[in-house]
């Protein structure tokens, strides 16, 4: 879809959605779908936009750690920094983070006691211990 490589976008799409089910080893007998194509044509994951591919990465990336959350730093980016361009996520609950997408993470506890010297380094940089945020979020 960004003219990366060449070919139809709309056929590496439908052939990623395949071999990842194939991947998967999804068996449609137990659904109302006869086959691939049926499934592809009436389910509603026919490629129209970019972020249909989006989806259908999420989808696929289910069972692979930390990885939908750094496809989802991407998308969220190249969306303005806004939930908006994302149409199949929304912030999951209200948050302190006015439904930001978190882009750093509280220091794991044992930091403190078995770094000490480089935590209050990042510490520092963040703006201090005087700084609203700063001794508990790493660094992006």
């Amino acid at each position: 879809a960004k003219g990366w490589i060449s070919g139809d976008v709309e056929s590496h799409y439908r052939n990623g959605i395949a071999a990842s089910m194939e991947y998967h080893q999804v068996d449609l007998s137990s659904t109302q779908w006869s086959s691939f194509e049926d499934f592809y044509d009436n389910s509603g994951v026919a490629y129209e936009k970019v972020t249909d591919i989006w989806e259908q990465k999420w989808v696929a990336l289910f069972f692979h750690g930390l990885q939908p959350y750094f496809e989802l730093r991407r998308w969220y980016h190249e969306s303005g920094m806004s939930w908006d361009g994302i149409p199949f996520l929304n912030p999951p609950c209200a948050n302190v983070n006015d439904d930001e997408l978190p882009l750093r993470f509280l220091y794991p506890g044992q930091e403190i006691s078995l770094n000490e010297a480089n935590y209050n380094a990042a510490v520092d940089r963040l703006g201090g211990s005087n700084s609203q945020n700063a001794s508990m979020w790493l660094v992006q």
